[in-house]
């Protein structure tokens, strides 16, 4: 198996704060929801999960 710089995906959210951690542009892929990504050996279908912060455990 072939190793090297992982991939990242994830939201826009994900994305930038990734690139804030000086993860390199190349290894983050931004997704939605609804892709169909193909890795040879496996298929990842990407769903969306939306979701709202928790009142109890929140700072503000």
């Amino acid at each position: 198996m072939a190793r090297g710089p992982a991939r990242v995906f994830g939201t826009l959210t994900t994305y930038h704060l990734a690139a804030a951690l000086d993860v390199p542009a190349g290894q983050l892929a931004p997704v939605k929801g609804g892709e169909v990504l193909d890795f040879g050996d496996y298929t990842v279908e990407v769903i969306a999960a939306p979701h709202n912060r928790n009142r109890a455990y929140s700072m503000g």
